[in-house]
């Protein structure tokens, strides 16, 4: 294969549902891709010649707006767009480019005939976009006020620092007590002071325990290499979006190559906890005073 194309394998392979497809079928879909490279500010009509493709985003970030100029979401790198991949539905957007972008696009008839034997993946992206984004909001969509809250939220008012590290040389046993010792559930691994990887406690249960792996072995051994991570320009909603999306429970938080600061699912159960209708639903539904008691002391002062 060339080395073009090996590279475009190695980052496909890495994103869901591809990650499912054996080799010989991604082989044939990335035969079938296209490079294009779009400028920051650019806006993409349904009009122009982009409907019926998919669209994979390599680096860069967009934003999907509806015919009201309604924004829907944002994608960034390893995100797929399938709003335009009119399997089934006829909807219409506008992309816009928010940075200086590079995607891969396959059209979506080929697709289809490459994926006939695999259904599963094959409904993934016959579902609109905007099925996609309600089931990855959809748990946090009763609460508009709450959304209204996470919007308004920079992420640096949610998230950790300083950040607990270690080397990613030392032992998995070592590991889990310095994860141990500063009740956290996850470590980010540095090599020569950047960041190498991300360990969390059900690495260590699923990649170590379960599989009767010596305690002494390297923790890269185990960990997560490619780790998707943030920077401090988005607020507490996007980072949330992210996190949905790919399925993470921690996302560390990146500026210049420098390590800002991590959030993790229960940094925003914590959020939703000081959140004015929840407070008071939650008072609502007390059953004594000190159930009421531990409910006001959420209530910013």
């Amino acid at each position: 294969m060339e080395i073009e194309l090996q590279e475009i394998a190695d980052f496909v392979i890495t994103i869901p549902p591809f990650d499912h497809l054996p080799a010989q079928i991604i082989t044939q879909l990335i035969k079938k891709m296209s490079i294009r490279y779009i400028r920051r500010g650019t806006e993409l009509l349904i009009e122009e010649n982009i409907q019926n493709r998919l669209y994979l985003l390599r680096k860069g970030a967009i934003s999907l707006l509806s015919e009201k100029n309604q924004l829907l979401g944002k994608l960034g790198e390893g995100d797929i767009c399938t709003a335009f991949c009119q399997l089934q539905d006829k909807e219409k957007f506008t992309i816009h480019v928010e940075e200086d972008t590079l995607v891969y696009s396959i059209s979506c008839q080929a697709m289809t005939v490459i994926l006939d034997e695999y259904p599963d993946e094959l409904a993934y992206f016959q579902e609109t976009y905007s099925k996609h984004l309600n089931q990855s909001i959809e748990s946090w969509q009763g609460e508009n006020n709450l959304v209204s809250t996470l919007m308004q939220t920079p992420i640096s008012d949610i998230m950790h620092h300083p950040v607990i590290t270690a080397d990613v040389s030392i032992s998995i046993r070592d590991a889990a007590i310095i994860m141990t010792e500063n009740n956290v559930s996850s470590l980010i691994l540095l090599k020569e002071n950047k960041v190498s990887g991300l360990l969390t406690d059900k690495d260590i249960t699923k990649r170590c325990i379960a599989r009767d792996i010596s305690r002494s072995t390297r923790v890269d051994q185990i960990m997560t290499a490619v780790i998707v991570s943030s920077s401090m320009d988005v607020d507490a909603f996007e980072a949330m979006m992210i996190m949905s999306r790919k399925q993470i429970r921690h996302l560390p938080i990146i500026e210049h190559q420098k390590l800002c600061g991590i959030i993790s699912i229960s940094d925003f159960l914590r959020l939703e906890g000081r959140n004015s209708v929840y407070i008071s639903n939650a008072i609502g539904k007390a059953d004594s005073i000190e159930e009421i008691q531990e409910h006001c002391q959420l209530i910013p002062q």
